[in-house]
């Protein structure tokens, strides 16, 4: 026999995780409920079981409403970053496969029409068999001892650290961040996004934000220089690992900055026995930034799941997106209208 639950309590959700023995701020639903928000959503933990063993997956449900057309409809997705079905069992193709069946079934059963999963690059739960590989993320091994590792990366990145403190430049990694942290960051990450003309995807409100940096495992590192702040960045501890969030800078930052940012959050982590620093991907120029830092890459997956053809493909040629790169299709004009 199998059985399939959801449940919108904290509580029940949180001991769901405690007997799964999960503990990463990624499926907990401090984390989904600011998300649940951001998207003006709900949140829902949903847990699987049968012979072949447990699946939990925590979803945000995005209701549609606010686009011509998306009367009704709702979008399922996993709280920003990663996270995706977390499976246990001998056999975790058999188990995603199963599961997939009964949560189409149930996302039909909530008018949702498409649903959309970044899956954990660095846990071992099993992916749907539907995920796909969207890029190579990079990553720094944190087990080796630091002048070793140190030694692996590009010598660009390594003159950048070092010319950086020659200058009497500072970074300073604060695990307690205090309000005028949370209004000085949020400031710098405005004016960084509006000078990269960064999407609408990546433009989070200030209560996000804020509650983001009041989560136990955020810890933000801020570079000065003569100029004041010179950058910023927050780092998420996820399980035994460590992953780089969101990251501002100034205009007239000094040369070498957010590559101190980032040996000053590998030299914390390790000082705290964590495993990894997951980088992440992003533009070609970020690629190539983070190339130079990083000491391995992993495979992140996603899942790009249409639930109902029909009233998707409607949706989308009221909206006049149908040929859009983005799944879905509709979702920067969801996020205008947030």
């Amino acid at each position: 026999m199998s059985s399939f639950e959801t449940t919108r309590d904290d509580e029940n959700w949180s001991a769901w995780l405690a007997g799964a023995g999960i503990d990463d701020v990624y499926y907990s639903a401090a984390y989904a409920r600011i998300w649940a928000r951001e998207e003006n959503g709900s949140f829902v933990g949903i847990r699987y079981e049968s012979p072949m063993g447990r699946i939990l997956y925590p979803l945000v449900l995005v209701p549609l409403d606010s686009l011509p057309g998306g009367s009704g409809l709702v979008e399922a997705r996993t709280p920003y970053d990663f996270g995706g079905p977390w499976g246990d069992g001998a056999d975790l193709h058999a188990l995603h496969r199963a599961f997939q069946d009964v949560l189409i079934d149930w996302l039909r059963t909530r008018s949702v029409i498409s649903e959309f999963a970044r899956i954990h690059p660095l846990r071992e739960g099993g992916q749907p068999p539907d995920a796909k590989i969207h890029a190579e993320n990079y990553i720094v091994d944190l087990t080796a001892p630091y002048d070793e590792m140190f030694s692996t990366q590009h010598r660009r990145h390594r003159r950048a650290v070092r010319a950086f403190h020659r200058r009497n430049h500072e970074t300073h990694w604060i695990s307690d961040i205090s309000p005028l942290d949370v209004s000085d960051f949020t400031e710098l990450y405005a004016h960084t996004m509006a000078r990269v003309a960064a999407s609408t995807d990546y433009r989070f409100s200030e209560p996000t934000l804020a509650a983001l940096m009041s989560l136990d495992e955020m810890c933000l590192v801020r570079s000065t220089s003569e100029i004041g702040v010179s950058g910023a960045a927050l780092f998420l501890r996820s399980g035994g690992d460590l992953f780089y969030f969101l990251g501002a800078s100034a205009d007239d930052r000094p040369a070498g900055t957010n590559n101190a940012i980032f040996d000053t959050a590998i030299r914390h982590a390790q000082s705290r026995g964590l495993r990894t620093l997951h980088l992440g991907g992003g533009s070609e120029s970020l690629r190539d930034f983070k190339s130079q830092i990083a000491t391995g890459t992993v495979p992140y997956s996603v899942v790009q799941r249409i639930i109902d053809e029909p009233r998707y493909a409607a949706l989308c040629e009221t909206l006049g997106v149908s040929d859009s790169t983005y799944f879905p299709a509709f979702r920067a004009k969801l996020v205008e209208r947030r």
